[in-house]
């Protein structure tokens, strides 16, 4: 019997020598700063955006409708079919997100709120926000956004133009490796 026992861990031993790497791991659902309430945005906002996101080898486009009130941020999003493929709702204290099974794992709920919130928001709001945290937000020089943490460059935004809402921004997380391109036009 303490023969067979041997030869099954030494099996399983072996199994595991030879089992393939496992792939890099997509980045977290969230990042590890406080997400702000919609209200923090100082006006309303409805928006159509295009979202081209690329994380690693994996590319996806979506069509989105932003839509912020002092209550609320809802953010949906369709597949190029123009199938939903995910509605998120924040109201500043929960995250609630319904997404259909196709989207990858990279296209989460609250990075999404976040990386919109970076984008978007006003410097002095993320400021205000992010800075007990440990986190930093500065504009260096006009058209570009840096997030630091303990004076490491995060993740950097750059703008084609003066206002956000209208136009391409473009949104690199350095930390986690994936970037987004995103068209905004009003509604």
């Amino acid at each position: 019997m303490r023969r067979i026992a041997l030869i099954a861990a030494a099996l399983l031993v072996g199994a595991c020598a030879t089992h393939p790497p496992t792939p890099p791991r997509a980045p977290s659902t969230a990042q590890d700063w406080p997400s702000l309430a919609p209200v923090t945005l100082g006006h309303s906002v409805q928006v159509r955006q295009i979202l081209h996101a690329a994380f690693q080898t994996h590319t996806v486009d979506l069509q989105c409708v932003v839509t912020v009130d002092s209550d609320r941020m809802t953010v949906i999003g369709l597949n190029t079919l123009g199938l939903r493929a995910f509605k998120v709702t924040y109201d500043g204290a929960r995250i609630d997100e319904q997404r259909a099974p196709q989207v990858p794992a990279f296209v989460a709920g609250a990075r999404l709120i976040e990386d919109i919130q970076l984008a978007f928001w006003p410097l002095p709001a993320l400021q205000a926000a992010l800075a007990p945290a440990g986190w930093t937000v500065t504009e260096p020089f006009a058209g570009t956004r840096r997030l630091l943490r303990d004076d490491a460059l995060i993740a950097e935004v750059h703008y084609a133009g003066a206002e956000p809402w209208s136009g391409r921004v473009w949104l690199v997380n350095f930390r986690d490796r994936y970037s987004l391109a995103i068209d905004t036009s009003p509604l």
